[in-house]
Order: structure tokens, then C-alpha cells, then sequence
């Protein structure tokens, strides 16, 4: 056969499959590409969680749980629902649970409360709180590529 009869065929095959390799190709990055950014959005969205109901507990945690300060049975069933929900979160993250279990930031965080429960030192607790939750956020940066 011919270089040039050969070469004719070759071109002519490429001419009606390259478009199809090149769409299926695009279509296999662009799939990736969505599913990249789904899921950095995913983990940002549990990032800001964990913060909130962290920031939460602690604001309602010092609120009703200092020395000298007289709570009823309300404010009693909202100090342990901020506490549980903080716990909930940093328990069932699912994007994050890696970030958060080498920070261990569940065993952490009920350290924290249990010895301010026994202790009532809010500088230690604030201090605790303050280094897990910036903990937390630069993992979240340097996860978004923040450094």
C-alpha cells in the first residue's frame, strides 16, 4: 500500500473520531473539575459549621456556666444543647473528618468542657477554645489553598 493511500486513511479515521476523543476527553475534565470544586465548597460549608456551633457553645457555655452565676432549668437545657450540638458537628463532618481527627479536635474540645465543668476557668477555656478554633481555621485555609 501506498505512504500516501495509507496516510489519506489515517487522517480520514482521525478526522471522525478526533472530535468525538477530544469531547469525550473535555467532558471527563470538566466532570472532575465540578466535582473538585463540590467538594471544597462542601468542606468550606462544614469548616463555617463547626466554627459556629463551637463559637456557640462557647459564648452559652461561659454565659450560664461561671462561678457565681444562678441557673434554672432553661438555661440549664440550652447550655447542654449548645454543648451537644457542637459535639454533633465535629462528630458527623464528613469532608473534613480527616482535618479534624489529626487535630484531634473532638477530644479536644470535650477536654475543654469537662475541665471547665469541674474547674469553671474561664481564661483556660477561653484559651482552649481560642487555640482549637484557630487551629481549625488555618487547616481550613491551607486547605483552600490559602497558606
Amino acid at each position: 500500500m501506498d505512504f500516501f493511500v495509507l496516510a489519506t486513511i489515517i487522517l480520514g479515521i482521525w478526522a471522525a473520531l478526533g472530535p468525538l476523543v477530544g469531547v469525550h476527553y473535555g467532558n471527563v475534565l470538566s466532570r472532575r473539575l465540578q466535582r473538585e470544586h463540590w467538594v471544597a465548597e462542601n468542606k468550606k460549608q462544614e469548616y463555617r459549621e463547626v466554627l459556629s456551633a463551637m463559637t456557640e457553645a462557647f459564648a452559652t457555655i461561659v454565659r450560664y456556666g461561671s462561678i457565681g452565676i444562678a441557673i434554672g432549668p432553661e438555661e440549664q437545657r440550652t447550655r447542654d444543647r449548645a454543648e451537644r450540638q457542637s459535639l454533633e458537628v465535629l462528630r458527623d463532618r464528613l469532608f473534613i473528618a480527616n482535618e479534624l481527627g489529626e487535630l484531634k479536635a473532638l477530644n479536644r474540645w470535650v477536654e475543654a468542657l469537662r475541665d471547665f465543668d469541674n474547674q469553671r476557668n474561664i481564661t483556660q477555656f477561653t484559651e482552649r477554645f481560642s487555640k482549637l478554633s484557630s487551629d481549625i481555621r488555618e487547616v481550613a485555609l491551607r486547605s483552600m489553598g490559602n497558606d
